[in-house]
């Protein structure tokens, strides 16, 4: 190896590790959100970055029976009828 690849190896080995740990938040913080909001464990969404266990989780979030109900706000109330003069 020359001067020259020995560099670029020795940049390459201190800037992929941040990438990969960018990449890693970039999948897991999406998840992580999606797992709290459907009742289960936070935590499950950093599994979401090993292989084939992601495939297995996204098939239990996906059929599971979610704890979460809807709230619905009515924003617009119907007027009083006779109307009210």
């Amino acid at each position: 190896m020359d001067q020259n690849q020995m560099h670029a190896l020795q940049v390459m080995m201190v800037f992929l590790p941040i990438l990969i740990l960018i990449g890693s938040l970039i999948v897991i913080i999406p998840y992580w959100m999606i797992f709290k909001k459907a009742a289960f464990p936070a935590f499950l969404g950093i599994l979401m970055v090993v292989p084939l266990v992601n495939i297995v989780l996204l098939y239990v979030l996906v059929f599971a029976q979610w704890k979460v109900t809807p709230q619905y706000v009515n924003v617009w109330q119907a007027p009083g009828y006779p109307p009210q003069s």
